[in-house]
């Protein structure tokens, strides 16, 4: 990228947007913005287009912006810009020409991919994970999502979708019903969406710290988990077991060099780390050695990195 050249970046989660500008690899920005509550694409586009004005009009970028780039939380066609599919939130962007729609408004260039491969590349280009070719990352929250990098080359497969469906890996074929329609997901073992109802099902709630949170969250969880909340605990280290499960099986899948943990409940990775790091050591068949479990270094704007990078490339989609 040459001087005063600016990209925007949109990181789209279930509740909540993240928004950055980069003038060259450097954020000069980011906030956030409330998803869409009505999922209408009118909706859903009108909260970018009003973020997208509004940093151009603070940075007076005027003819100076080279781009515009959305990581989703969906399979995405990184090549004709199209979200492909996503579950429950976002559907009407499936089929949506992203691209063209970026270049009527803008005339710039447009970029998008899948949320947790693009956190990945971020850690990848500017992290946790810089210079290492053979990389995968699962990021924890509202939902769980995967992605790997195998050999310097980000994995995408032929329909878009190798690597970043590890939140759907079967961990349970008993288990709960997921809200993709399979049993016994990663997902709907220990993610955030299906927390509340585990805890307030459980016969321990009435006696828990936890019936007083406003916001049953892996926060208050682990908050509550430090307090020495039976329950929470209980929680809290069935999760960590879950989630330790999860990174085993992306190791062997992608027979990576390192692990790196994303998402706002690596709030806690001082806990989380060495949990999965120990499930690792004792289950991942890997003879040549030990897997390195890192926390993200990016956090919240890894995608947005991801993102800044993909976009610079000149002779396609990374």
């Amino acid at each position: 990228m040459t001087k005063n050249e600016y990209i925007i970046a949109f990181d789209v989660g279930g509740t909540r947007v993240k928004a950055g500008i980069f003038k060259n690899d450097t954020l000069l920005e980011s906030n956030i913005l409330k998803a869409p509550s009505k999922q209408v694409r009118h909706h859903i586009l009108d909260v970018f287009k009003v973020a997208i004005n509004r940093l151009i009009d603070t940075y007076s970028i005027g003819n100076n912006l080279t781009g515009i780039a959305f990581a989703m939380p969906a399979l995405v066609d990184v090549r004709r810009i199209m979200v492909l599919s996503t579950n429950e939130k976002y559907q009407s962007l499936e089929g949506f020409d992203m691209a063209q729609w970026v270049f009527e408004n803008w005339k710039v260039p447009c970029f998008m991919d899948n949320d947790a491969r693009m956190a990945l590349v971020g850690e990848w280009q500017y992290g946790a994970a810089l210079s290492v070719d053979n990389v995968v990352m699962m990021t924890l929250g509202t939902g769980i999502g995967t992605a790997a990098i195998i050999e310097g080359k980000v994995l995408r497969g032929k329909h878009y979708q190798a690597g970043c469906l590890g939140g759907h890996f079967t961990i349970d074929f008993q288990g709960e019903k997921c809200n993709c329609g399979n049993k016994g997901c990663l997902e709907s073992t220990a993610a955030s969406w299906n927390l509340e109802g585990r805890i307030q099902s459980h016969s321990r709630y009435r006696s828990s710290l936890l019936k007083k949170e406003k916001n049953l969250d892996f926060y208050a969880l682990f908050k509550a988990a430090r307090k020495g909340d039976v329950l929470a605990v209980e929680e809290r280290e069935r999760c960590l077991k879950v989630w330790g499960a999860g990174v085993v099986n992306l190791i062997h899948a992608y027979d990576p060099e390192m692990v790196v943990l994303g998402g706002g409940i690596m709030k806690s990775k001082e806990e989380i780390v060495p949990s999965i790091t120990e499930t690792v050591r004792k289950h991942a068949w890997t003879p040549w050695g030990d897997i390195t479990v890192v926390s993200s270094a990016l956090e919240d704007v890894a995608a947005l990195y991801g993102l800044n990078y993909g976009l610079q490339q000149k002779n396609g989609p990374l």
